[in-house]
């Protein structure tokens, strides 16, 4: 099972190597492998394990106006109070950091909680993951998926 988790800064922007550094400093086991045509790709690994591929995208760079306009599409479908709020981080976004998380990742969200925990504190902005929706710090506040 993969899928996609983003976390959009609305202020400021970040590097790969940023967020390396950071997440070495959490702790020691994680580690970012980056690809060499890619500086600002790579696999994000915990120990041995690969939790999934991280980017960090900006404006300007074809994949982030792809993603920003799929996200836009995905929320003319949401009908809920806080959806201007998704909207306008969507508009004023600096920088989106994305990870596609793959089976370790999946398996292990604690372990992914910390990447997310460490840029909440450090960036405002809002995490997107696919099939659930919007949060911040305190939670889940803009689901994309129906009740079922």
């Amino acid at each position: 099972m993969s899928y996609f988790i983003r976390y959009i800064l609305v202020r400021d922007e970040t590097t790969l190597a940023t967020v390396e550094a950071a997440l070495h400093l959490i702790d020691p086991d994680f580690n970012i492998q980056v690809d060499q045509s890619e500086v600002e790709t790579g696999d994000l690994y915990y120990k041995s394990d690969i939790l999934g591929e991280i980017t960090v995208n900006r404006p300007g760079d074809s994949i982030f106006e792809e993603e920003i306009a799929e996200l836009r599409k995905q929320l003319d479908a949401v009908s809920h109070p806080d959806k201007p709020l998704v909207q306008t981080a969507l508009d004023v976004a600096h920088a989106m950091v994305a990870l596609h998380v793959l089976q370790a990742g999946n398996d292990n969200p604690d372990i992914l909680e910390q990447l997310w925990d460490w840029l909440f504190e450090q960036y405002p902005g809002v995490l997107q993951v696919d099939e659930e929706g919007y949060y911040d710090i305190d939670g889940l506040f803009l689901p994309t998926t129906p009740d079922e």
